[in-house]
């Protein structure tokens, strides 16, 4: 009897399918778990390492209260980020220091607890950090250090931002989400001023207050926006130059608001700005219903609108190279530093995602990808350059490149029973629709011999419309062959490794017959290289 040759390759680099109505015999992965797609095959998934004691981790009770805690890390600190405490994390040994925060209208009075709200995000500006969770901002500047004055930490419920991000020296901060985006203070001192000011139309309409799609930008140093908010008195005077020219009569706030160094602007959509973030040459803006992005123009922005659909709450990741973000049809998208959208996809995967806080963590780029952890404290996927691929660590709310390997808030690695890699390609016919076939011969294209053990196995049907059913697994011997013997119309190969750590696969060849001729009416079926 006649045997033919099937060879699947390029999938096997390629990651899960990216839609599920990609072409029949595509032979698309539709379960990859514990091992990642590169340029050469299948290698082992890089798991993420909680650095942390376990012992000490659960005394601070910081165990399943997704999406927290979360590891920051900035240019000059380390952040661990939990409900109600900030810790500095020194990373030579991963010990905790709990930082002590000091209300803002009450500056000695120390806060026992945070509201809780959404996951919180970083503003960072080397030693000038901000911290938001769209509920209360946690902020620390230098300024009072450069007055000889004692830093702290402070915490404020008014003139909550949900994100920002610092961009060439400036912080850019949006999404207010709180009713008194201006304080009363500041209301009262614009009315008074009224006819003297260029405060915008739209801050006027809005009783005096930004909206959820508005973005701030402060001046080159950012010791004005957004710190000038929570302090009306240093809007009004220099604050570090002695005898300046400003006062109540020539506030410093409306010449930089009327030069454009600061200043403030609505998106082109309703609904809360979720994420902004630092790409390429500007600041791409994500919101509810829509994603801009703004460019210096001179002294001050320029806004361009992207797109007219959001994002899924705050699921977006990556550096100022390129962004990773999830739509809310739970499409994947990929952009570029020139500001180029790639539709990865991935939906019929990430679809249940939705009904949870997504966290994505971009943490590095190693010798082959770059590479992001997407997880919503249920279910964790790695997305590489390559593909997509899901890991049995299910909780990751935040991940970073240190020393050398990835570190975050994880499921501790050590303690996970799931160390198995499981592969499944789509149905396949062979491109020979009606007639009965039997698979007789897998062999794995396995670069390195290694203690773990390989097994195939697959799933077979004899009406297209069927689930289908599962052969028993079969050991491959020391060429990584097993016979299957498996007869039917359609079939899904099906790998196993024991080891996730030993995964290094880069071709699966199937030998196959024909047992039925009934519909054939000329020469030999060709050989398919998927």
């Amino acid at each position: 009897m006649i045997e033919f040759a099937l060879r699947i390759r390029e999938t096997l680099a390629q990651g899960l399918r990216r839609d599920f109505r990609a072409p029949r015999n595509s032979l698309a992965l539709v379960q990859l778990k514990n091992a990642k797609p590169s340029p050469f095959g299948l290698v082992p998934i890089e798991r993420v390492i909680n650095p942390f004691d376990p012992g000490v981790f659960g005394a601070l009770g910081m165990d399943g209260n997704w999406p927290l805690p979360q590891l920051f890390k900035g240019r000059s600190k380390t952040f661990l980020v939990n409900k109600d405490v900030i810790y500095f994390v020194n990373e030579e040994d991963w010990s905790l220091y709990p930082l002590d925060l000091y209300l803002l209208s009450s500056p000695n009075t120390l806060v026992q607890t945070l509201p809780a709200g959404n996951p919180w995000q970083l503003i960072e500006a080397y030693d000038s950090w901000f911290l938001t969770n769209g509920q209360c901002v946690v902020f620390s500047l230098n300024n009072q250090e450069m007055v000889g004055g004692t830093r702290k930490a402070y915490v404020t419920t008014t003139s909550v931002f949900e994100t920002g991000c610092e961009h060439r020296g400036r912080f850019v901060v949006g999404g207010f989400t709180s009713t008194n985006s201006l304080p009363t203070d500041w209301q009262t001192y614009i009315r008074s001023k009224i006819d003297d000011t260029i405060i915008d139309q739209d801050i006027k309409a809005q009783n005096m207050n930004f909206g959820g799609n508005f973005i701030l930008w402060s001046s080159i140093g950012g010791g004005d926006f957004p710190y000038w908010l929570y302090d009306l008195s240093s809007a009004k005077l220099s604050y570090f130059i002695k005898g300046a020219p400003y006062g109540e009569a020539n506030p410093l706030l409306f010449e930089r608001l009327e030069d454009g160094t600061c200043g403030f602007m609505p998106m082109p959509w309703q609904g809360l700005v979720r994420v902004v973030k630092p790409l390429g040459d500007g600041v791409a803006i994500y919101g509810d219903n829509g994603i801009a992005a703004i460019f210096l123009a001179q002294a001050t922005y320029g806004m361009r609108q992207l797109k007219t659909f959001g994002v899924h709450a705050h699921a977006v990741g990556g550096d100022d190279a390129e962004h990773v973000f999830l739509d809310k049809r739970a499409n994947l998208w990929r952009v570029s530093a020139d500001f180029k959208f790639e539709l990865l996809g991935y939906r019929e995967f990430l679809y249940p995602m939705l009904e949870s806080e997504v966290q994505i963590s971009y943490f590095g780029e190693s010798d082959i990808a770059r590479e992001y952890v997407i997880s919503d404290g249920h279910k964790t996927f790695h997305l590489t350059s390559s593909g997509l691929c899901e890991s049995s660590q299910t909780y990751v709310t935040s991940a970073i490149y240190s020393e050398g390997g990835v570190v975050g808030v994880a499921n501790y690695a050590e303690y996970l029973d799931d160390n198995e890699t499981l592969i499944c390609t789509d149905w396949t016919d062979f491109q020979d629709n009606l007639s009965v076939k039997k698979i007789s011969w897998i062999q794995l294209g396995i670069r390195a011999q290694s203690g773990a053990t390989y097994q195939v196995a697959v799933d077979y049907r004899f009406r297209k419309h069927e689930e289908g059913q599962r052969s028993r697994f079969v050991t491959v011997n020391h060429e990584g062959a097993a016979y299957i013997g498996v007869s039917g119309i359609d079939f899904r190969i099906v790998v196993k490794c024991s080891e996730f750590q030993s995964i290094d696969l880069d071709e699966i060849n199937v030998r196959w017959q024909r047992s039925d001729n009934r519909y054939v009416r000329s020469g030999n079926a060709n050989a398919t290289n998927a």
